[in-house]
């Protein structure tokens, strides 16, 4: 499919294809808080023509005001709102039609706080029939750029799920790290940037038909270290932590909270004396990761292996399986998928899940970035 809008850095959020839905507030009857009077339809976020048109009613409610006034689309991917956030909306049940939520109802009356401390990188999306070969001039079938790399795709899946998101990373002070700011908080993330000389480190990811991507990075990765003044207290208050970059200390500020949770992408901090995470995601499938995750497994009480279509296990404290979810559309390309899938299990934990619970929960939420194009 091809997006129905490329991002402007000047644009105050950034186009993504959920980003027209915003979070309700708990608790309140289907209430609409204040942010998505002006978030829920822009113009950035219209998408192409797989997507439902809504049509409000005679008698109509604020929200559909916008609806009608703006003459936008509307991206119906309201799968990710807890069903005690729209019911009584008409509406909003008409977005969300017969579609599950993939927050657990029984956590739907207060926010879970999570942070991330990670990475970004400026990704540029380019859709090709296949990866070019040498010397040839391949033809693009589309083209679009977004923030991505572990860090900023696990924070916007997270704000996505519902959760109040804090989210540590390291920017150049440029046109690149700017933008990124602007989409990460227009998806709801609460940003904490340390600003560094060095510029944004890019990418430039190619996606195939079969869902196939080869990602190419230009620049070094910018982390942010524990000595940044940032405002880690807010870390005191998070449930949990995803951690996908940074140094030792920046580890430290993590464990103010029960859970961490780490990606192989830390593993040169989880390689340091005296490393410690909760529990260590990682592909079973890579042979890198696996072999690294082994030679590491004394550094964190739980190791979770996915496993693609066939779901995945979980060793150390405990031990058990989960099965691969149902995709809810055509899938599209695996970028995102399995930070995606680490993101949903860290709140999973953080909001009292059993493992289990939370590595389906996870499983969910890996199965829908499959099928979106780029970055979730």
């Amino acid at each position: 499919m091809v997006p129905a809008a490329r991002l402007d850095p000047g644009l105050p959020l950034a186009p993504c294809r959920r980003a027209a839905m915003r979070r309700l507030e708990r608790g309140r009857g289907g209430s609409v808080d204040a942010q998505i009077h002006a978030a829920l339809v822009q113009g950035s976020d219209v998408v192409g023509g797989d997507e439902a048109r809504v049509v409000a009613d005679a008698d109509h409610e604020p929200v559909e005001d916008v609806l009608v006034k703006r003459r936008d689309d509307v991206v119906d991917r309201a799968d990710l709102l807890a069903p005690g956030r729209v019911h009584g909306h008409p509406t909003l049940e008409h977005l969300v039609g017969d579609r599950q939520s993939l927050v657990h109802a029984g956590h739907t009356t207060g926010m879970t706080h999570t942070g991330v401390v990670g990475h970004v990188e400026w990704v540029d999306f380019v859709s090709v029939p296949h990866l070019p070969v040498h010397e040839e001039i391949l033809h693009a079938d589309s083209a679009f750029a977004r923030a991505g790399g572990g860090g900023a795709v696990a924070a916007t899946v997270l704000a996505d799920l519902g959760a109040e998101v804090d989210f540590y990373c390291a920017l150049g002070r440029d046109g690149h790290g700017e933008a990124a700011v602007a989409q990460l908080e227009g998806r709801g993330v609460r940003v904490h940037v340390a600003w560094r000389d060095e510029p944004t480190r890019c990418a430039v990811t190619f996606l195939e038909p079969g869902t196939e991507r080869t990602i190419v990075t230009v620049g070094d990765r910018l982390e942010p270290i524990g000595s940044d003044e940032l405002e880690w207290d807010y870390l005191a208050n998070a449930e949990s932590v995803y951690f996908t970059a940074g140094d030792p200390a920046a580890l430290e500020r993590a464990h103010a909270s029960k859970f961490v949770v780490a990606s192989p992408r830390a593993r040169d901090v989880l390689e340091a004396d005296n490393a410690h995470v909760y529990a260590l995601v990682f592909s079973e499938g890579d042979d890198g990761e696996r072999a690294w995750a082994n030679r590491v497994a004394s550094r964190a009480s739980l190791l979770v292996a996915t496993e693609g279509g066939r779901g995945g296990r979980w060793w150390g404290e405990s031990e058990g399986h989960w099965e691969a979810a149902p995709l809810p559309g055509p899938p599209r390309d695996t970028y995102g998928c399995g930070d995606s899938f680490a993101a949903a299990f860290t709140l999973g934990l953080g909001r009292g899940d059993s493992i289990a619970e939370a590595a389906k929960l996870g499983a969910q939420a890996g199965a829908l970035a499959l099928t979106i194009v780029g970055a979730p």
